[in-house]
């Protein structure tokens, strides 16, 4: 399977129009910065839900002097896992709701939801995005009906198997905690192997 990344995305654009393939996206092109810019909105598009690999939970520090919570440049939303404080992203920086302050004392365990690069997510999720980009770019620059059935195909089929792999992984995930182990067995009463092998990995 060739390298599903933003140039050979790009060179599928193109192809959509009967464009010759190009072996570099800074190559004088007339479309590749709207080819760029339909891959970056798709991107955005799409991770502006948290998925399983755009979800990290840090712990934050106070910078010293300014007692801010820096958040990186790439950050769609931040939480906190506790009920308070509400947390908003003001800039780069966290903004306490309840106490009206971007001033914090304490580090705080966070959920931070980050937009990936492109080229750095999972491979599901590349194919969906790069199928959202394509049908953008083709309905601007050619609109052929069948062209758009064939993508909007493409779309359903790379959407239900990104779903499925979140869904695996937040299953990997929950039952991977030894404390949904032992509530397991606790529901059955008593220990399977597969409980066991839970439990005993994850000591």
């Amino acid at each position: 399977m060739p390298a599903l990344d933003t140039l050979s995305v790009v060179n599928d654009m193109l192809g959509l129009l009967g464009e010759r393939r190009v072996n570099a996206i800074d190559e004088p092109h007339p479309l590749i910065p709207d080819a760029l810019a339909k891959l970056d909105t798709a991107s955005s598009t799409v991770q502006a839900v948290m998925w399983w690999f755009n979800v990290e939970y840090p712990t934050l520090t106070p910078q010293v002097g300014t007692g801010n919570l820096i958040v990186p440049n790439d950050t769609a939303a931040c939480d906190s896992l506790t009920q308070y404080p509400r947390l908003a992203v003001r800039g780069n920086r966290l903004y306490n709701l309840d106490d009206v302050t971007d001033v914090f004392t304490d580090p705080i365990r966070v959920r931070l939801h980050r937009i990936v690069p492109f080229d750095d997510c999972p491979i599901l999720a590349r194919a969906h995005i790069a199928s959202k980009a394509k049908l953008s770019f083709q309905a601007d620059y050619d609109g052929d009906s069948m062209k758009a059935q064939i993508l909007k195909a493409e779309i359903a089929e790379s959407y239900a198997n990104m779903h499925a792999e979140h869904i695996r992984n937040a299953k990997a995930n929950l039952l991977g905690r030894p404390s949904v182990a032992v509530k397991l067995m606790n529901i059955v009463g008593g220990r399977s192997s597969w409980q066991n092998h839970l439990l005993n990995r994850n000591l």
